[in-house]
């Protein structure tokens, strides 16, 4: 076991020994069992005493958390360092786990609304890759995400698979944890595990079902926290016999064959594994259920996890062997089929949904407002003085909303940024004015530009957004066409213009807040 999971690379303290001689060996004789004892409390005086100088790797274990709900992420990336894409992937999926943990220091409760507050806890980071020579460690960005610690592993060429790594992240979980002493307390309440394996369209659905925005992350947190679910998978990513070929996404039906692939239990080393793990015979008419991509979360004391790290030694002696693929299927098959035909509750998630806001950045005295409409006109100028029960005015600041505000106090747009969190919104989607041609008023592009401009200054309201192109003219009679008095005329220009337009925008672009999608920035065309 020490050489299976590479304590010298680790730095991972060997009091694991203890587990594993005295739990999973299971002494049969007098002698056997005095040098477990021994070798046990030899350990735990070496980890006491290392304790008590404060000058061992394993100190942390024993220190205390303000955070009452602990989480793992496990990722196995084998091509984490040679693939953009891959990397970008992961990258923000663990972002939006780490955006989550922080949403419960964020939030503000406002009178008018009836929300949960959000979730708090910590998470660790585990992670897998294959590595060279002159490359042997994760990019500096996934230090910046948030994680308490970051644990990382080295896989070699003939170590890519997905599901032996995995259980050896969850070796080292217990090891880092202190679980390994005897305590009844799960080093984790609930983990979260992903990997690089599948096919682009694949892997990025399932990342957007279980980690594609914070909001979503804390659904499922609460989710699992509540007990409606022991484990969460991707929507259509799942398979057993009691559903239809048409339930999966399109990608897998053209990509597997549906009736070999739920043949779980046709094979003696599925029944090996299912022994080793359940301490039971697998039943051949058993309903089984096989999460395809691998990916899912799970509540801790849900998953198998001690049975499964018990038999990795096992597994690992099988690697030089020749049906070593076949015996990877099967680990992965069953990692669900378990927990499943043992009661545990398997719900599925879809991909993340991200409602924004749309957001109109006037409120304030503008020039061009001023020139046609008079001098401080707002939106609000003809709103205050009516008397028409039918009208919505803005919520008082005494009843916790924001009154006529002025959208160039940055105090107001960092207050509209926690409303909008609070209430479940993404991002904002905000209006954008760049005309062109001549009018009967001067104006200067961007139209109404000083609140995105203060924006990029202070940074709120903190949180995603993109731009949409208002296209259209301003007339007087308020149509979006060319028809009454045009005030402010839309013709877009010439190439010259469309270039000046692009370098005002990309400062927006490059915002960390910008939404992107494939790495590129999205900008709404309105009309």
């Amino acid at each position: 076991l020490l050489y299976t999971i590479k304590f010298e690379e680790e730095n991972m303290p060997c009091d694991t020994i203890r587990r594993f001689l005295c739990r999973r060996v299971k002494p049969k004789t007098a002698f056997q069992g005095i040098i477990c004892l021994t070798v046990m409390f030899l350990i735990k005086w070496i980890y006491s005493s290392c304790l008590s100088s404060n000058s061992c790797i394993f100190s942390t274990i024993a220190q205390g958390s303000e955070y009452e709900i602990k989480v793992a992420v496990f990722v196995q990336a084998t091509d984490l360092l040679s693939d953009e894409e891959v990397s970008n992937d992961i990258y923000q999926c663990v972002a939006n786990v780490g955006e989550a943990k922080t949403q419960h220091q964020k939030f503000s409760l406002f009178p008018w609304m009836d929300v949960e507050k959000p979730l708090a806890f910590e998470f660790d980071l585990y992670i897998l890759y294959s590595t060279t020579d002159s490359v042997r460690t994760i990019p500096d960005e996934f230090h910046e995400l948030g994680a308490r610690k970051i644990h990382e592993t080295h896989a070699s060429s003939n170590e890519l698979f997905d599901s032996v790594n995995f259980i050896k992240q969850l070796t080292l979980a217990e090891i880092q944890r202190g679980w390994i002493f005897g305590s009844k307390e799960s080093p984790y309440d609930f983990f979260l595990s992903i990997n690089s394996r599948p096919r682009p369209a694949l892997r990025h659905h399932s990342l957007e079902s279980l980690c594609g925005s914070p909001a979503l992350v804390q659904s499922v947190l609460r989710n699992l926290q509540s007990s409606k679910s022991g484990i969460v998978v991707p929507q259509g990513l799942s398979q057993s016999p009691n559903k239809t070929k048409e339930y999966l996404l399109k990608e897998i039906r053209e990509m597997y064959d549906i009736e070999l692939m739920l043949s779980v239990s046709s094979s003696e080393i599925t029944r090996r594994v299912y022994r080793d793990v359940t301490g039971k015979d697998l039943v051949s008419d058993e309903k089984y259920l096989w999460n395809i991509v691998g990916m899912f979360w799970a509540r801790y004391s849900d998953f198998q996890t001690t049975e499964w790290v018990s038999i990795l030694p096992w597994l690992v002696s099988q690697r030089s062997k020749q049906n070593y693929h076949a015996l990877e299927h099967t680990v992965g098959k069953l990692f669900l089929t378990i927990p499943y035909l043992e009661g545990v509750n398997v719900s599925e998630i879809g991909p993340a949904v991200k409602p924004l806001g749309i957001y109109f950045p006037q409120y304030h005295q503008v020039p061009i407002n001023d020139a046609i409409h008079g001098e401080g006109f707002t939106e609000w100028t003809l709103l205050k003085p009516a008397t028409e029960s039918t009208l919505a005015k803005p919520l008082g600041v005494e009843e916790g909303g924001l009154g006529y505000y002025d959208l160039t106090d940055p105090e107001i747009r960092r207050k509209q940024g926690e409303m909008a969190r609070a209430a479940g919104i993404h991002g904002f989607m905000i209006y954008h004015y760049w005309f062109s041609g001549e009018g009967p008023y001067n104006y200067s592009n961007p139209v109404m530009g000083r609140i995105p401009q203060l924006m990029l200054e202070d940074g709120y309201p903190d949180l995603p957004f993109l731009f949409s192109w208002a296209n259209e003219p301003w007339t007087s009679t308020w149509s979006g066409i060319n028809d009454g008095e045009i005030l402010l005329p839309q013709e877009y220009g010439t190439e010259e213009d469309w270039k000046q337009h692009f370098f005002y925008l990309l400062p927006f672009f490059k915002h960390p807040n910008y939404i992107l999608v494939d790495g590129k920035p999205v900008f709404v065309i309105y009309r």
